[in-house]
């Protein structure tokens, strides 16, 4: 299982990757900081999981929401952002982004639930061979 973390920052990347212990439940851990460079890496490799902030570099994480909606092996869409307020919540349902993550409150929630789909899927994984 393949994640793909998109943040503008290198140091928040890195501290989320080691916070979330990610390298721990998933095979490749791919960090870039750009729309661009992530729609690149979703269209050329099987990523099960997007995690995502909207400020980046050169466009707004939304767009990469859209294109992770509308790829072929279609995602698991995490938006991990500042801007958690009802408005925007409304804004991240429509665009059909699968949870929502507060970065400065839900860190724990966070990586509770990183292990538990990392889990879920190495556990289905057991079952289909089975």
């Amino acid at each position: 299982m393949n994640i793909l973390v998109v943040d503008e920052s290198k140091t928040v990347r890195e501290a989320l990757i080691r916070y979330l212990e990610i390298e721990k439940y998933f095979d490749i851990v791919f960090e870039v900081d750009m729309v661009e460079e992530a729609k690149r890496i979703v269209q050329s490799i099987k990523v099960e999981v997007v995690l995502l902030d909207i400020q980046l570099h050169d466009q707004s994480g939304l767009e990469l929401v859209n294109y992770c909606n509308n790829s072929y092996h279609k995602p698991t869409v995490i938006l991990c952002s500042n801007y958690g307020m009802p408005q925007y919540k409304n804004v991240y349902e429509k665009l059909s982004i699968n949870h929502f993550f507060d970065k400065s409150s839900e860190q724990s929630e966070l990586k509770r639930f990183i292990k538990k789909l990392a889990l879920d899927n190495k556990n289905s994984l057991k079952h289909a061979v089975s």
